[in-house]
């Protein structure tokens, strides 16, 4: 991440990780950790970029600006260059209630600093700590499914597990710990857990695809919206959820009203069904 030098005390960074909210403008940011503390501290926050009269009217848009702010001013400085301040900006947020922030917490959980990554890890324990982190389980779950999650926040599948491994790691006690197994287990990523191993080793189409067998490609019409549509389903077979899953990821589907879905277990009274259509992958 690039510095520029400006006035004294602070510096210009990138504003790219701002991209779902606003153009590409670089951001004016404290350098020091006292500095940014302090600002982040304070009661009413500025504009991030004042003399943009598009930004300022949008934020005026949101029903509470400052509490937009607010959160858009920590966001910014978790992207901070220097990892002392991303770490007390995590800390920071520790007993923050807003859970707007907690998607970009989870962000942080691979930052490259291990400082920051332990912060990280022993925050969101307590931000969840009713929930044994089940929050952050359902946002890495896709991912640790090893479904193609697009985008600059994206994890990946390995980074995805090894954070949710350090989540197991750092539970702050023995009763902690078996909760959040329970619900990594409860949310299907157990054998994810146990088998990256696995995985690595059978990373082939042809042993992604074993196990599940074609049955058939049924059309079905329906009146969406008072338009006679036809809907196309390709349909397979699996004896397993990680089966299903492992071969989704090998197609994808480019027009509209077109299913891949797989049964898992018996074809006529299936335990559940995984498709992907043009908006992506899902659960029936």
């Amino acid at each position: 991440m690039k510095k520029k030098k400006l006035q004294e005390g602070k510096i210009q960074i990138s504003g790219s990780f701002l991209n779902r909210f606003y153009d590409n403008i670089p951001v004016t940011v404290y350098e020091s950790v006292n500095d940014v503390i302090s600002f982040l501290n304070q009661k009413k926050f500025p504009y991030l970029w004042p003399d943009e009269k598009n930004h300022v009217k949008w934020v005026k848009e949101y029903d509470n600006p400052q509490k937009a702010l607010k959160y858009f001013w920590h966001l910014v400085y978790l992207h901070h260059p220097t990892p002392q301040v991303r770490k007390a900006v995590v800390e920071l947020n520790a007993n923050n209630d807003d859970d707007s922030i907690s998607e970009d917490l989870c962000q942080l959980l691979v930052d490259p600093d291990e400082d920051v990554r332990i912060s990280v890890y022993k925050t969101t324990w307590q931000r969840e700590k009713y929930d044994y982190c089940k929050p952050i389980i359902e946002k890495l779950s896709d991912e640790i499914k090893g479904f193609d999650i697009v985008g600059p926040d994206a994890l990946g599948q390995e980074k995805a597990i090894i954070a949710l491994k350090k989540l197991i790691e750092y539970a702050p006690d023995t009763y902690s710990k078996e909760k959040i197994l329970e619900n990594i287990k409860s949310a299907g990523l157990y054998e994810y857990i146990d088998e990256i191993k696995e995985k690595k080793a059978k990373g082939s189409k042809k042993n992604k695809e074993e196990g599940v067998k074609f049955i058939e490609q049924v059309k079905k019409e329906e009146n969406i919206m008072g338009t006679i549509t036809t809907l196309t389903y390709e349909i397979y077979s699996a004896a397993n959820k990680k089966q299903a899953i492992e071969f989704l990821r090998t197609r994808s589907v480019k027009k509209e009203w077109y299913f891949i879905e797989v049964k898992v277990g018996d074809v006529n009274n299936p335990e559940v069904v995984i498709g992907v259509d043009i908006n992506g992958h899902y659960e029936i």
